[in-house]
């Protein structure tokens, strides 16, 4: 398989969990302030959204004709702070649905030999400022390994 079709499964895999808002297949930068709402706004009008970027990749020989290669997966998620609605509360729950998704998904559609388990962190789940809104902020993280044959 390859990079790109393994974080295409992780993005249908964060896709298909309830409530969780807008998935981007690789890490946002540079969005301006008056585009953060689209960029990273849910259809329920609040900032919920994830991004998909890889940190590392190792490589080692398997046999004269194959290698593994781990991916190291950053699933960085973004969630509208409201202390009054709890929604801390609101994104720990999501992170351990998208936990549930993964664990039941090791071959991740058959597009590895093996993945996960996924990992909350580090940094620890924490507030930032997303433009001029204070959002609840994680990184998961996923290894996930494939065997690829070397070119002859």
């Amino acid at each position: 398989m390859s990079y790109q079709l393994v974080r295409a499964e992780i993005k249908t895999l964060l896709e298909g969990v309830t409530g969780i808002g807008q998935v981007h297949d690789y890490r946002r930068f540079d969005v301006e302030p008056d585009q953060i709402n689209a960029v990273f706004q849910s259809t329920a009008g609040i900032i919920n959204a994830w991004t998909i970027d890889r940190a590392t990749t190792q490589a080692a020989p398997l046999t004269n004709t194959e290698i593994t290669r781990t991916h190291r997966f950053v699933i960085r998620g973004y969630y509208e702070l409201s202390d009054s609605t709890g929604s801390l509360k609101t994104f720990q729950a999501l992170i351990e649905s998208i936990e549930i998704a993964f664990r039941d998904q090791p071959l991740l559609s058959n597009t590895v030999e093996n993945s996960g388990p996924l990992q909350v962190g580090p940094p620890p789940v924490q507030v930032l400022q997303l433009g001029v809104q204070d959002v609840h902020y994680c990184e998961l993280i996923l290894d996930a390994t494939e065997r690829v044959l070397r070119s002859t």
